[in-house]
């Protein structure tokens, strides 16, 4: 299939917006466009080799989910979030997932459980060694899972359209390892909620995690300082302790 190399990247002539689309997605959620850069889009469209019309339905798009923002007379630029942002989608993604994690109790394989907190586990201990990786991918697959059990396709389209901009803020805020072993250990706990098929114990940790998440991203978003409740300082051991005591 033809194809024009430019920048590093290769973009086929069918579906280029959906490409462009994905590569600025990709781009904005990994950090590489920092949220407030200005995109030059007559570089990009020659970088890219395309036209103006991809980059354009592209643009849109990303501008659907939030991503991007253009400002009359000034141009488009990476968005940057607000506190406003943050609890309107954290408090979305905590109604979704409370009623996925419902739903998914009596559905979930019991094998699929075990290795989901095998994983958990596996990738504390990586981060615990400064890989953040496999958090991150336990993270997703972990609520993925939930929601490919909830026997709901509405709800799981509903949750995918906030994925990215999940991720995203995910990216921006609630870093550190304050934020891995305490959404590790609330990750544990649904598990275990889920392999006891305790659907009523499972929304609760599910609502406990989403809301200590929002909490986190805030605090690291908005410049003020961690607050880490005593159960995950226990968890994090002598590093939590000096952290709770600042």
């Amino acid at each position: 299939m033809p194809g024009d190399e430019s920048g590093g990247h290769v973009l086929y002539t069918d579906k280029l917006s959906d490409q462009v689309y994905a590569l600025l997605r990709d781009q904005i959620t990994n950090g590489a466009l920092k949220p407030g850069a200005r995109l030059n889009l007559a570089r990009m469209t020659e970088e890219l080799g395309i036209s103006k019309t991809p980059l354009r339905e592209a643009l849109h798009r990303l501008e659907l989910e939030q991503l991007v923002e253009t400002k009359p007379r000034s141009g488009t630029y990476v968005a940057v979030p607000n506190l406003r942002d943050i609890a309107e989608v954290c408090d979305l993604r905590k109604a979704l997932e409370w009623q996925a994690v419902k739903l998914a109790t009596s559905r979930i394989p019991q094998p699929l459980l075990e290795d989901l907190k095998g994983e958990i586990v596996r990738a504390e201990k990586r981060a615990r060694e400064g890989d953040f990786g496999p958090f991150v991918r336990s993270d997703a697959k972990l609520h993925r899972a939930i929601f490919e059990h909830c026997g709901n396709r509405r709800l799981a389209r509903v949750r995918e359209s906030i994925d990215t901009y999940v991720r995203w803020l995910s990216l921006l805020g609630a870093t550190g390892l304050h934020r891995v072993v305490g959404s590790s250990l609330r990750h544990k706990q649904i598990v275990e909620a889920l392999l006891k098929r305790d659907s009523r114990k499972a929304q609760e940790l599910m609502e406990l995690h989403i809301e200590e998440v929002k909490t986190w991203i805030m605090e690291d978003l908005g410049g003020e300082g961690v607050r880490i409740p005593d159960e995950i300082a226990k968890a994090m051991g002598e590093t939590g302790k000096q952290a709770a005591a600042r």
